[in-house]
């Protein structure tokens, strides 16, 4: 189910976040340092673990410590710890944009035409991380987090934010 709506403010109380639905990326944010994120592969926050610092364009496919079975990040993240910073979470890869062989290291999302899908603002408050432990329960239309943009290194305000 493809969600498309301009600017639409969706305040969800169960999951203190506020929540923006747009066609595609924000495109003119700087990547900042110092805010973390971390996305679990099980809802209630257990299963692996992927801590984040900087702005993914694709979610990792990642090799166990013990150098077993490789797990796919991409579209497998059931619940989430908003640490600090404001981040921005995408249903596709490269940010909701055209997927293609373009090398993460030369892509810019500025220049690839949009793809649909939803994206959604997660930030915390100034009591503590944002937690959800159940993306579906959130009003998450899927759980299909494939990307990830580092918006701020700072909260969202709070005016944006549904009280705790």
């Amino acid at each position: 189910m493809k969600v498309i709506a301009s600017s639409v403010l969706v305040l969800l109380s169960a999951c203190t976040a506020a929540v923006y639905y747009f066609s595609g990326p924000q495109r003119t944010m700087a990547q900042e340092a110092g805010a973390v994120i971390v996305l679990y592969s099980e809802t209630g926050f257990r299963g692996r673990q992927l801590v984040v610092e900087r702005s993914l364009p694709d979610l990792p496919v990642l090799t166990g410590a013990d150098g077993g079975e490789e797990f796919d990040w991409n579209d497998n993240v059931r619940s989430v710890r908003v640490l600090s910073g404001t981040w921005r979470v995408f249903q596709h890869g490269r940010f909701n944009t055209a997927l293609d062989e373009t090398p993460i290291a030369s892509f810019d999302a500025s220049a690839k035409p949009l793809a649909g899908g939803w994206s959604t603002l997660l930030s915390p408050d100034g009591s503590g991380p944002l937690e959800i432990p159940d993306l579906l329960s959130c009003g998450v239309v899927t759980p299909e987090i494939s990307s990830l943009r580092l918006v701020s290194e700072r909260p969202m305000p709070p005016w944006l934010l549904t009280s705790r």
